[in-house]
């Protein structure tokens, strides 16, 4: 773009404003109407760009702002498993990295353990405990390995029944559904009328009457 200030010289100040409107139009081209309204009346490069970027800031701060929300209100009774609540969780995470906000392993982890459900009280309360016993010399776990170390307690409590997966429940529900469906289907269905048959008359002849001798 050369340099910011416009030169006194008169050649180099016409190939300088010839330069500076290559690159407006430039950055005109490349964005898109809904941005082309906010910078179609910049005079320069410049202050095109601090228009932008100013734009962008707010846009990044707005999504920060959502996406901070979003996972901080995600609930692991409202997913499959933990699996897909994790996979979710990491996603957004990863968001707000994007938007250069950090947030730190110690509370997402107290923010997870806060929601989760009564199946999970003696892994709740043996963290809390073994936070009691270390005191000082005990130090939050790396959110990964908390995270793998939940979904073994998860498989665990669905091997021992404790811990019914939605998946399960859910094939469980369909084929109830079907069957009951099938049984009402079927006591629904108007019975078939048996007809009775008569019975021959044993008594009655078939033949023909022999003619009578005169």
């Amino acid at each position: 773009m050369g340099t910011e200030t416009e030169p006194d010289d008169e050649p180099e100040k016409s190939k300088w404003l010839n330069r500076s409107d290559e690159a407006l139009g430039l950055l005109c081209m490349s964005v898109s109407p809904d941005l082309l309204f906010h910078i179609e009346e910049s005079e320069t490069p410049k202050s095109a760009w601090k228009m932008l970027d100013a734009m962008f800031g707010q846009l990044d701060d707005m999504r920060a702002h959502e996406s901070e929300n979003e996972l901080l209100g995600l609930n692991p009774s409202d997913f499959e498993n933990l699996q897909a609540f994790f996979s979710k969780f990491v996603h957004i995470r990863l968001l707000l990295k994007g938007c250069q906000v950090e947030k730190k392993d110690s509370q997402l982890i107290l923010s997870i353990l806060s929601k989760l459900g009564p199946e999970y009280s003696v892994f709740v309360s043996t963290f809390y405990a073994t936070k009691a016993a270390l005191g000082d010399t005990w130090t939050m776990p790396s959110f990964d390995y908390f995270s793998s170390q939940l979904i073994r307690e998860q498989d665990k409590l669905i091997q021992m029944g404790s811990l019914k997966s939605k998946s399960h429940a859910l094939v469980a529900s369909t084929r109830k559904g079907k069957k009951t469906e099938k049984k009402k289907e079927t006591k629904d269905q108007p019975k078939k009328e048996t007809k009775i048959k008569p019975k021959n008359d044993t008594n009655t002849s078939t033949s023909e009457p022999k003619a009578q001798k005169s």
